[in-house]
C-alpha cells in the first residue's frame, strides 16, 4: 500500500477581492482522503505564509499549496 502524501494548504484571507470563507470547504470536499493527509492554515500577518512554508519543508511535507 502506498503511503499518503502530506499537504499543507495556506490561505491568505486578506488577498485579492471577495470572501475566502468558502475555500476551506471546497478543499475538504475535493481532497481524496485515501491518498492525502492535509492541513489548512490561514495566514495571520505579512510574511506568515513564507514562515509556514519553511516550517512545512522542515517537517517533510510533500506539497504546499497557497
Amino acid at each position: 500500500m502506498t503511503q499518503k502524501k502530506k499537504l499543507l494548504f495556506i490561505v491568505n484571507p486578506f488577498a485579492g477581492h471577495g470572501s475566502k470563507s468558502k475555500i476551506p470547504d471546497l478543499i475538504v470536499k475535493s481532497m481524496d482522503k485515501t491518498k492525502y493527509d492535509y492541513e489548512l492554515v490561514s495566514t495571520e500577518y505579512s510574511g506568515h505564509a513564507k514562515e509556514l512554508a519553511n516550517t512545512a519543508k522542515l517537517q517533510n511535507i510533500d506539497g504546499v499549496i497557497s
